[in-house]
């Protein structure tokens, strides 16, 4: 996938060392895969404003499908484009600890984006984990996979997941 690596074109050569092929050349015709200098170099020749209508027709396919909706923290504002003009801003100013903190929310962007879509957070995962440490307290001496499964599901039974996420079901006991 593209968001694990840092540059399109890493992908790309990621991919062409792993399965021998790339998407420039197989949608675009590209032979060679450029450097990131080459393409920048060659984007930065072009207008902003000449760019602006693709960017806007995009933008326009993935607002008329409600892709975006699950990025909204007010009604018209999205939480990338927000949240990254700020960022953008702060790391351009003089103020030295704004920008370790613009650095910090932006090493945590994924996690913050993901709250705003789920409202879940690390704190389930850590109860979660809590139990299991408890149980493998609890099932000291046993060796067994199945007795510490078994230690978990006593502990873990009555869980109300219904308290830490309102989209789940709570089943009836």
């Amino acid at each position: 996938m593209y968001f694990q690596d840092p540059s399109l074109l890493q992908f790309q050569r990621r991919m062409e060392e792993k399965e021998g092929r790339n998407n420039l050349r197989n949608l675009f015709g590209v032979e060679n895969i450029p450097k990131d200098s080459q393409l920048r170099d060659i984007l930065d020749r072009i207008s902003s404003t000449e760019l602006a209508p693709i960017f806007n027709d995009f933008y326009e396919r993935l607002r008329r499908h409600k892709h975006l909706e699950d990025y909204a923290i007010f009604p018209n504002t999205l939480l990338c484009g927000a949240l990254c003009v700020h960022l953008f801003r702060v790391n351009r100013s003089k103020v030295d600890a704004m920008k370790k903190v613009a650095k910090m929310i932006g090493s945590h962007l994924e996690g913050i984006v993901t709250w705003v879509r789920t409202r879940i957070t690390n704190g389930f995962l850590e109860a979660l984990n809590g139990i299991f440490q408890a149980a493998k307290r609890k099932a000291r001496g046993f060796r067994s996979l199945r007795t510490i499964r078994t230690v978990v599901f006593m502990l873990a039974g009555k869980l109300d997941f219904s308290q830490l996420n309102p989209h789940i079901q709570r089943v009836p006991t």
